[in-house]
This record gives structure tokens, sequence and C-alpha cells, in this order.
């Protein structure tokens, strides 16, 4: 691609925000750009094989478009609280999405078992409640997550 291939996009790209909380509803970033407009400007501006940088990634929306459309994306931000949202979103070093789909099938075959189960038994439902960790019957909390926000009114 040559300088003179490079045109601006000039026709609006309209936010489909809903279609992308499956992936990127994990945390309401504060920069988070639609990835449907992401991916479109690194459709229009690089080539399956190239490299995507994006030196501002905040949690890695342009990382995860270019990845996704077959390129190579180098991600950071200042910020580390947004490189932990992005590095957890999804691991890119992924050749292949298998692994994880191999994985989601473990899991939903192990869940089937346990449902089906609770379904036969109601003492099973209070057994294996016993059994679930929970901040109440775990025996050393490490740390809570809290936000400030919720708790302003309380003040």
């Amino acid at each position: 691609m040559t300088r003179a291939d490079i045109t601006p996009i000039l026709e609006a790209i309209p936010a489909a925000r809903q279609d992308d909380a499956r992936h990127y509803g994990v945390h309401p970033y504060f920069t988070r750009r639609p990835a449907n407009v992401v991916r479109a400007y690194v459709q229009r501006y690089s080539q399956e094989g190239d490299v995507v940088l994006d030196p501002f990634g905040g949690t890695g929306v342009t990382a995860i478009e270019a990845f996704l459309l077959g390129r190579h994306a180098i991600q950071n931000d200042l910020n580390p609280f947004a490189n932990f949202i992005a590095r957890n979103i999804a691991d890119t070093t992924l050749a292949s999405t298998a692994p994880l789909l191999q994985a989601f099938e473990r899991v939903h075959l192990e869940s089937a078992k346990g449902l089906e189960e609770i379904q036969q038994d109601e003492g099973a439902a209070k057994r294996w409640l016993k059994r679930l960790p929970l901040p109440e019957n775990i025996p050393r909390v490490t740390g809570v997550v809290a936000a400030p926000r919720p708790a302003l009114p309380l003040a």
C-alpha cells in the first residue's frame, strides 16, 4: 500500500455495540470504540499478514479485530488495567480456536452431568451448593473488588 492508496473512509459507519457484547462486554472501559468501526479501518488500511500497531491499545479492540482479520497485532497501553483486560479477553497467540472450542465442550459435558443429577434428586442440589466455593465458604478471602460509586449514596 502506497501513500496514494490511503484515502479516508467518507461514509459513516454506524456503531454496532450490541453485536460485540459477547467478547467486548467484559468491562465498560471508558475509551472503547465499537469493534465494527475498528474492523472497517483495519480492513481498509491493512492487508492479511500485515502488522497492526496500537500503542494506545486500551482493552485490545484493535489488536483483537486485526487478529480476527488475519493480521498480526502489537498492542500496549500505559494503563496496566487496560492491558489486563486485553490479555484476558482473548489469547491471540492461539493459531486456532479449536482448543478453546474443545474446552467449552468439556465444560458443557461436565455441566450437563451435574444438572442431570440435580434435576433427578432435590437433595443433590443442596449437596452441590455446599461444595461450591462461595465467598462465605472459602476458607481464606484473598481480596475484595469493589466499585466506590455504588457506595457513595450510603456515605
